[in-house]
């Protein structure tokens, strides 16, 4: 069987935890400013966002705006066209991102400059276990089987 090219990344948190996140660097399209930001992973997200104080720090441009809905209800917030690396050097380039006001921040109080929403995950897989008490997050690109736990028990 020819082994398919991808590129991919793991993260080993040293504990379970229940917020996924990493360090990611994030390019504004408009400028030519290049930042180092907290991310977290959001699989309920269709769209990333970006905090509205990273969006300052990269000096970033509105290009237009986007209706946001959640459990708290909806809202314009403008958007913002950025080139995205993830760990291990995966690139999403000319990425439409969502502005918000605050993204929150980690159990160190460290503030999340980055929500990962689908709009990036549709481009590979991903893996998040907890075994022997510990959590994993693996991702690849591009996607390259699925994953069916059921069928493997079976």
């Amino acid at each position: 069987m020819e082994k398919q090219y991808h590129r991919a990344f793991t993260i080993k948190y040293r504990r379970i935890v229940s917020t996924l996140d990493c360090y990611v660097h994030l390019e504004a399209i408009d400028s030519d400013s290049k930042m180092k930001f907290l991310a977290f992973f959001d699989t309920g997200a269709m769209v990333s966002s970006i905090s509205n104080e990273c969006a300052r720090l990269l000096q970033s441009e509105d290009v237009g705006s986007i209706i946001i809905r959640g459990f708290t209800g909806s809202q314009v917030v403008a958007q913002h066209i950025v080139d995205v690396t993830l760990p291990n050097n995966i690139e999403i380039n000319t990425l439409i991102v969502a502005e918000c006001k605050s993204l929150g921040e980690n159990q160190r109080g460290e503030p999340y400059g980055f929500l990962i929403g689908m709009d990036i995950l549709k481009h590979g897989d991903l893996a998040v276990n907890h075994a022997d008490g510990y959590t994993t997050l693996s991702f690849r690109t591009p996607s390259m089987k699925h994953v069916d736990y059921v069928e493997e028990y079976n």
